[in-house]
């Protein structure tokens, strides 16, 4: 069992080519990026055995709802332990190494005593390959992409996406902070007045938002940096941050669920939760953001929708 969002494209454009199934059934699809979140960052658990698998003070109330109302894998990997390859491998189906693009940015250098031949590192979507959003456009599907785009080559607009936020989606998340972190409330604002403008056309829609956070955790609200400071009174500046932008986010994630069930389109909405990469912070698993140890590559992975039993998992490895 390999789940995978262009698989899941393919099986959706292929039956509505066909013409078995009509636009009003066919699955709506929000897929929600987090960046750098470590696979036990969340309040729920990933591992129904491991207790450390969820994190012992984060709060996460939206997303733990997303969990117990879906599935979760247990074992989800990510295409790479960084930024970049991850994206574009999401966006074609492809691997990075096929596309040659295994790192975030265009310089690699050798450990120390060790020789290096570089890479090449193509920094953009090759125009021959097809993405997610190209096929489901085809599919008759209203499609847009948020946040860190992070590819070169035209924004998502040139990849199969009629709304975006086109090459800002390459620019930094730093001048964004309270009410506002890091676009996290903005882009659901704009996500879920997308939804709501495809719902009212008629249209099913595949959204995808690429949140920056837990990227600069300076910027997360104060009341929440407060809130943590109290339950972790010796942690550093980074770690309470990285806790309080982490709710943060689960904040905008409950705003797009609630808009879902305001317009009755809960159970006919594929809803995927996942991580770009794992967390910059080591703990339970080897190795941290970078590396191809478990804390780099090992991820959070939900799926709530139509046909998926709720509280259930799946165990084996999945990318």
């Amino acid at each position: 069992m390999k789940p995978n969002l262009l698989v899941l494209a393919l099986v959706i454009a292929a039956l509505a080519c066909l013409g078995s199934v009509r636009s009003a059934d066919q699955p709506n699809i929000l897929f929600l990026l987090s960046d750098d979140q470590s696979w036990n960052g969340l309040s729920c658990q990933m591992h129904p055995d491991i207790p450390g698998s969820a994190h012992r003070y984060i709060e996460t109330p939206n997303i733990a709802r997303l969990a117990s109302e879906g599935r979760r894998f247990s074992a989800a990997y990510s295409p790479a332990p960084v930024c970049s390859p991850t994206r574009i491998s999401l966006q074609t189906g492809k691997s990075p190494a096929q596309l040659n693009w295994t790192k975030a940015a265009p310089t690699m250098t050798a450990e120390d005593g060790f020789r290096l031949i570089s890479p090449t590192i193509n920094k953009r979507i090759p125009e021959e390959e097809v993405t997610i959003g190209e096929i489901l456009q085809r599919a008759g599907y209203a499609t847009a992409l948020y946040g860190k785009w992070h590819l070169a080559g035209g924004g998502p607009e040139s990849h199969g996406y009629h709304e975006s936020d086109g090459e800002t989606g390459n620019q930094d998340a730093a001048p964004f902070v309270e009410p506002n972190p890091v676009d996290i409330f903005g882009m659901g604002k704009r996500a879920a007045a997308f939804m709501e403008k495809s719902h009212d056309a008629g249209k099913p829609f595949f959204i995808t938002c690429y949140y920056h956070a837990l990227h600069y955790p300076q910027n997360a609200t104060k009341a929440l940096v407060e809130k943590y400071g109290q339950l972790n009174p010796k942690g550093n500046e980074k770690e309470i941050g990285r806790a309080a932008i982490t709710e943060d986010l689960d904040g905008g994630i409950g705003l797009l669920l609630e808009r879902l069930d305001k317009l009755g389109l809960r159970d006919n909405t594929y809803v995927v939760y996942m991580s770009d990469n794992g967390g910059g912070v080591r703990g339970l698993l080897q190795g941290g953001k970078g590396d191809v140890w478990e804390a780099g590559i090992r991820v959070p992975f939900i799926v709530r929708g139509p046909g998926i039993a709720p509280d259930s998992w799946c165990h084996e490895r999945v990318v």
